[in-house]
């Protein structure tokens, strides 16, 4: 009797914890009313594929033909994420495979990206004659990779994001005319001294019934300039980006919805402007 009377106190007890949290809850106006729900969610799965007119990069095109990318990511509850983005030229010459690790807490996100793609540094755009056969050549002066460390803010108060990041490691170097340049022309090696190229960019969104509008500001700079020059440009520090997006969600069906977004882009340090469209299938 006195174990089945126990039993009898803790089930009210436990039932009286769960009202507690119930209107606890309901009078802060917290996302997650009842209990059940505040269990962390699982490890999730997540896939995207867009189509772009061209791939645009923090101050000019990388690939001038349309494109289509991928990427695909597993999120914890603990909010550490992996992934990998990939692009494919549709000219058949454009080639980015990217892989990433973040971690995002509270509105800040810390993200290492390690970046492998094929461009020529003479012309500015992918050759089929620059494509390496050696994906695992992380020799600084000779890698097609390059790391990039980054730290992103989204206020919440607010609708402004600010983002930073330094390339920390790879072909982001200076060339020694002695040892890589024959004539006027890139032979293969940089084996001059890293820049630490950096780019900075702040972001604000306004909100309407029909679409959002995204206007933007980059700026660019080296910690190290060797010489006078840097990853977003020909010149080491200056304004990369002012431009603006503009984006709506198109509903298909009940359970599918697609995004599109179109802006314009003009890059004082390259002096240099570009019309970006893009349509985010799922």
């Amino acid at each position: 009797m006195s174990k089945i009377f126990t039993m009898l106190l803790l089930m009210i007890a436990f039932k009286t914890g769960f009202a507690q949290v119930e209107e606890k809850t309901s009078q802060t106006g917290d996302k997650f009313p009842k209990a059940e729900a505040i269990k962390p969610q699982k490890t999730q799965f997540d896939v995207t594929v867009s189509l772009k007119n061209q791939h645009y990069w923090r101050g000019g095109p990388i690939g001038y033909s349309p494109l289509v990318t991928s990427q695909t990511s597993l999120k914890s509850a603990t909010g550490l994420e992996v992934g990998t983005w990939n692009g494919f030229g549709f000219d058949g010459i454009f080639k980015d495979v990217d892989t990433y690790i973040s971690f995002s807490k509270s509105g800040v996100t810390l993200a290492l990206w390690d970046v492998y793609n094929f461009t020529n540094p003479n012309s500015g755009y992918a050759d089929p004659a620059t494509f390496p056969s050696e994906y695992f050549d992380y020799d600084s002066k000779t890698t097609r990779h390059f790391l990039d460390l980054s730290l992103a803010y989204d206020f919440k108060k607010i609708p402004l994001s600010l983002f930073a990041a330094t390339i920390v490691y790879g072909r982001d170097r200076s060339m020694d005319p002695s040892k890589d340049v024959v004539g006027e022309k890139f032979v293969g090696t940089r084996s001059g001294k890293n820049r630490y190229s950096t780019y900075t960019k702040a972001a604000y969104t306004v909100k309407t019934s029909k679409a959002d509008f995204t206007p933007y500001v980059s700026y660019g700079f080296v910690f190290n300039n060797v010489d006078e020059s840097s990853f977003w440009g020909k010149k080491a520090n200056g304004f990369t980006e002012v431009g603006f997006n503009v984006g709506k969600s198109i509903k298909v069906t009940d359970t599918w919805s697609m995004s599109v977004s179109a802006g314009i882009v003009a890059s004082p340090m390259n002096n240099t402007a570009n019309g970006l469209v893009s349509l985010t299938l799922f």
